[in-house]
């Protein structure tokens, strides 16, 4: 399965050169051009991607194999997803967000205060409130959270 489906999905679309084939679910929406292209582009480097709609929406894509000749780079997945209500008052402190970007990325607690010249303690103590804050509970929730919070910024 290539996205599991969630409750901020407001629909998954396929998308080929020409634009929508078909919507999974959830009423038909047309995404703008530039946002097409920027995925396209995104998707020419890596098989997922994600591109920022506007403060509270996400658009993730993942490259599909041509169903006809089996190449790659002519269809892709779309899920438009939506920031979940509870989000709307989460508001991180500059240093939250820099700790947050650098344990979603797959720093430990010991390379995050190495690189930020703090303690563990306290990097743990941050992390901690970070995750209260987005109600997460582990880094993988913790990387999707942080697209809505990059939206927002």
């Amino acid at each position: 399965m290539i996205a599991a489906e969630s409750q901020d999905a407001l629909g998954m679309q396929l998308l080929d050169d020409c634009g929508c084939v078909e919507w999974t679910h959830g009423a038909p929406r047309a995404l703008p051009p530039d946002i097409v292209e920027e995925l396209r582009k995104g998707l020419q480097h890596s098989s997922r991607c994600t591109a920022v709609l506007d403060d509270r929406h996400i658009v993730d894509a993942w490259m599909l194999e041509s169903a006809n000749d089996g190449t790659a780079g002519t269809r892709m997945l779309v899920c438009l997803r939506a920031q979940p209500e509870w989000m709307e008052s989460a508001a991180l402190t500059a240093r939250q967000l820099e700790i947050a970007e650098l344990a979603s990325d797959g720093a430990t607690l010991r390379e995050i205060a190495g690189h930020l010249g703090l303690s563990c303690h306290t990097v743990r103590t941050h992390l901690r409130n970070v995750y209260r804050l987005l109600g997460v509970g582990n880094r993988l929730e913790l990387a999707h959270s942080l697209m809505f919070v990059r939206a927002r910024a």
